[in-house]
């Protein structure tokens, strides 16, 4: 053999050889990639496992979290919280700051969380009760692996609604005083009679600063009707389902009439359309829905009116429900007259709103006023209808200002309240009943 083959025979080896290292190299390259991504995906989807906390097992399940940026090797992480921090008036970020928070709370990098609440003007009762669930459910804050710090709402309406919640102790903050409000603490997994009751018993102290209380046949009502809330809660959440209440009232200052009243029920679990998917839903409610559907097929799109908005303001009707077996079976009616005597009692004071919303997995309710309830009849049979738009009918696509898909789930449903109570408001009142 020439030593002109022989060079050539010894180039080529040498190329193949190289093209061969190069292709070995990229191969530990990408299988190091591979395993990195797995890695962060089993500690992000935690390694924490609290047997005893069903709301980390539905928060886990659901996947909520939010991973957030920060430096490498940075032990501390610090969580911005939104200027309105409310699941009324702005739900997606709510929700995304929370998912943020659990994220965490639950990444074993993490040894410090700095709340900044520096920025937060408006404070919903709603998402501070959820914050407080997450916080105190943390395997990690239970067992004093992380550290909570941070700084408290600029404003004052924000800052009363701060301290009476937990996250002062929790963060390290001197609670500030409160005795201008009532307050009906935390109420987490009792049952649904006993709820209730405390409900309404804080509800009556706050019609007391007003010089007013429930009859004897007033409190079993609104009892009844708090009860049915709580009790679907209970029952529709889920396996692993948590429910809760929160209260809180401002009374009123020297020379006003009138006091701003908050309410939260809320649970974890199951979202309003979950549930109604679920194997359990009666036949008799799954022909309802099937056929609400297909009326309703020609607007239903991906993005802004889907099939859970669809059925979560179909659901909130008078005489739906997921247990109703034939037309003469009369359940369903608890969140309707919750829905009614919230726009009975909440009074418009000052050119401000009572506000009522309905946030369950991707959909977004809210009630102000602009829409009402009216009674119609079919077939001889009273009930009651919101369909928030125009003509008040459920084939017709209601104002996406008040009904509409959010980008981030909520696992479970919160139905949060703002009304004011006044004084000037059941006087003109019990004046109507009289004449």
């Amino acid at each position: 053999m020439s030593k002109k083959a022989e060079k050539l025979i010894r180039k080529r080896r040498f190329l193949i050889n190289k093209t061969k290292k190069i292709i070995k190299k990229r191969h530990k390259k990408n299988r190091k990639k591979k395993t990195k991504k797995v890695t962060n995906s089993i500690y992000i989807n935690r390694s924490y496992n609290d047997k005893n906390s069903k709301i980390i097992k539905v928060l886990e399940h659901s996947n909520f979290y939010k991973k957030v940026r920060r430096k490498k090797g940075d032990k501390e992480l610090k969580i911005n919280i939104p200027r309105i921090f409310s699941f009324i008036n702005n739900p997606d970020e709510t929700i995304l700051t929370l998912k943020k928070i659990y994220y965490a709370g639950t990444n074993s990098h993490i040894s410090s969380i700095y709340f900044n609440y520096s920025q937060c003007e408006e404070l919903g009762l709603c998402a501070s009760l959820v914050t407080d669930l997450i916080i105190l459910s943390l395997p990690r804050y239970k067992t004093k692996k992380i550290h909570l710090h941070g700084s408290t709402p600029n404003s004052i309406d924000a800052r009363k609604l701060f301290n009476i919640t937990g996250l002062p102790k929790h963060l390290g903050i001197h609670d500030a005083s409160t005795p201008d409000s009532e307050i009906l603490d935390i109420l987490s997994n009792i049952e649904s009679g006993e709820m209730a009751e405390q409900v309404v018993n804080f509800y009556q102290k706050c019609l007391n600063t007003q010089g007013y209380e429930l009859t004897m046949l007033g409190k079993n009502a609104f009892s009844s009707m708090i009860g049915e809330v709580i009790n679907n809660s209970e029952q529709y959440s889920g396996e692993n389902g948590t429910w809760h209440a929160l209260g809180y009232f401002d009374k009123p200052e020297v020379g006003e009439d009138y006091g701003k009243c908050r309410l939260v029920l809320m649970n974890f679990g199951n979202s309003i359309y979950e549930s109604l998917k679920e194997a359990d839903t009666t036949e008799y409610t799954k022909n309802q829905l099937k056929n609400h559907t297909k009326k309703n097929y020609n607007f239903l799109d991906q993005f802004t009116y889907t099939e859970e908005i669809l059925w979560t303001l179909y659901s909130l009707q008078q005489n739906i429900s997921k247990k109703r077996k034939d037309i003469n079976d009369d359940r369903g009616n608890g969140t309707i007259k919750l829905i009614k005597s919230f726009m009975d009692i909440g009074a418009n004071i000052d050119n401000k709103k009572s506000l009522m919303s309905i946030t369950s997995g991707k959909c977004q309710i809210l009630f102000d006023g602009t829409y009402k309830l009216e009674e119609k009849v079919n077939k001889d049979k009273k009930y009651y209808q919101i369909a928030f738009n125009d003509s008040n009918n459920l084939n017709n696509k209601p104002d996406k200002r008040f009904v509409y898909n959010l980008q981030n789930k909520f696992p479970g449903t919160i139905i949060s309240m703002e009304f004011y109570l006044d004084r000037k408001f059941f006087n003109m009142l019990l004046n109507k009943e009289e004449n």
